[in-house]
């Protein structure tokens, strides 16, 4: 499950999704589908085209809602969108939030990595196992802090800012908030 949502979800603790995401996002990634598949669907308002690259496929042996989640190992695997208005958050407010499972905890792995058709990094999420921290960059500033998560275990990570306040919840509680007034275009 990944949602990209333009409005703050969450500014403080929450309760933990119990089923799927709704369907009222501009990007919402369910990852349903039939073992091994290399496609997935967009189940957001604007279903945008997307591709699965490098090994990055569907599996059945884990997941955490309907019967397959979204399997990437790490290696140049991704899901990737076409450059789209849709999910330009600009300064304002918005929320990026998945459930993630790690089989293994790597050296360093990106969670989210989204930047522009030229290359320019708008956001990115990263888990740094070397230093055991995760690392958040919303345009123009990269803030890092303690997280040791453990294998096999899925979490709730959630990234939502608002009004220039950017919160970051691990399984429903805030862990960090800093300062984001960037522009994620």
């Amino acid at each position: 499950e990944i949602r990209f949502t333009a409005s703050a979800l969450y500014t403080t603790n929450f309760s933990a999704p119990t089923e799927e995401f709704a369907t009222s996002s501009p990007l919402l990634l369910h990852g349903n589908g039939t073992d091994v598949t290399v496609s997935t669907t967009d189940s957001g308002i604007f279903g945008l085209s997307l591709t699965m690259a490098g090994q990055a496929h569907l599996e059945a042996a884990q997941y955490k809602f309907g019967a397959s989640s979204m399997r990437f190992d790490g290696d140049g695997d991704a899901v990737q969108t076409p450059e789209s208005d849709t999910l330009d958050f600009g300064t304002g407010d918005f929320t990026i939030e998945m459930f993630i499972r790690m089989a293994s905890l790597p050296a360093a792995v990106y969670v989210i990595y989204a930047k522009t058709t030229t290359g320019a990094e708008q956001v990115f999420i990263d888990y740094n196992g070397t230093t055991s921290e995760l690392e958040i960059y919303v345009a123009g500033g990269v803030n890092s802090y303690s997280w040791s998560p453990s294998a096999n275990t899925w979490y709730h990570l959630a990234l939502s800012r608002q009004n220039a306040t950017a919160r970051v919840f691990i399984y429903c509680t805030e862990l960090y908030n800093f300062t984001s007034t960037g522009s994620c275009a």
